[in-house]
């Protein structure tokens, strides 16, 4: 695999030039310390980290496996490093450079349109939707939500877990419960969850609740393949930390019989196969947008 120009943005988070000129950099610098130059790299972010804590502390910081998970590295403290959404690019990609490993290509690949603008939209989506949530006085600031969550544990709270309480669980997971709604999903249902979707999601229009409505604010997302399409919603609810108050109704999306719901419309979807350069080509047609995905995305060998 050869890395040439950047296939995603003009404008990307770090430029062809600046990651040759750090690998060039890192190459000198391995010579002192007789390690390869992405354990070079490391062990320069560990430094800075150490001596730039009154600058580093405001900004971005994310979890990096020094050993990548997909390349069976440990999730333990000695193997993780907190870096810069832009080290974290860097990192991926000189760990590709020098092990030629897939998985830091596809994690760099992907987290190259990533910036600190996208972390601050998703902060900025969550403290939205709690402010929605406690001036409406809905999800969890809904005194009826909260009375009907405590009263399900019944008269006998605690975890007692008698025979009782076992075989009713059992009762209801069997008639009501996940595997039953997978079961039940239409082909056209499960082959929709079986690929990878692209969602845009607008607060304005989710808070306008009607069609036609103003779609400017757009926020796109990525999700993975899911066992059903309950699993899709939950995603989604996470991504914005809203809560979709009719996952089933949503379908009418999947069935073309909406163009939106709940703020949420369905972009496009894609095998597999096609994920690579079907999410090139959508940021390619959208230069601005950003898009966002499930951490696991950089993790997915069966993607390859």
């Amino acid at each position: 695999m050869t890395f040439q120009e950047n296939p995603i943005r003009q404008n990307p988070i770090v430029s062809n030039e600046e990651l040759n000129t750090i690998y060039e950099q890192m190459v000198f610098k391995s010579n002192e310390t007789n390690l390869n130059p992405y354990d070079t790299y490391i062990e320069e972010c560990k430094r800075n980290n150490l001596t730039q804590m009154d600058s580093q502390e405001e900004r971005v910081k994310e979890k990096h496996h020094i050993i990548p998970l997909f390349d069976q590295g440990a999730d333990v403290p000695e193997n993780i490093i907190r870096l810069t959404i832009k080290e974290h690019v860097i990192a991926h990609w000189l760990r590709w450079k020098v092990l030629n490993k897939v998985g830091d290509y596809r994690a760099f690949l992907f987290r190259i349109g990533d910036t600190e603008q996208a972390y601050a939209l998703r902060q900025q989506s969550i403290r939205e939707a709690r402010e929605r949530d406690r001036i409406s006085g809905s999800g969890f600031f809904d005194s009826s939500f909260q009375s009907e969550m405590g009263a399900r544990g019944g008269l006998i709270g605690g975890n007692r877990n008698t025979p009782a309480q076992f075989n009713a669980r059992q009762t209801v997971g069997l008639t009501y419960g996940r595997g039953t709604g997978i079961n039940n999903q239409s082909e056209t249902l499960r082959q929709f969850v079986s690929n990878v979707s692209i969602w845009a999601y607008s607060a304005t229009a989710a808070t306008a609740g009607k069609r036609g409505a103003d779609r400017s604010d757009e926020q796109f997302f990525l999700v993975l393949p899911k066992e059903g399409f309950i699993d899709i919603t939950r995603v989604l609810d996470g991504f914005v930390n809203t809560k979709i108050r009719s996952p089933s109704s949503m379908h009418k999306l999947v069935y073309c019989e909406r163009n939106q719901m709940y703020g949420w419309r369905i972009v496009k979807t894609l095998t597999r196969s096609e994920v690579r350069e079907g999410v090139q080509e959508f940021i390619s047609t959208n230069p601005t947008a950003i898009l966002q995905y499930e951490e696991e995305f950089m993790l997915g060998e069966d993607l390859e």
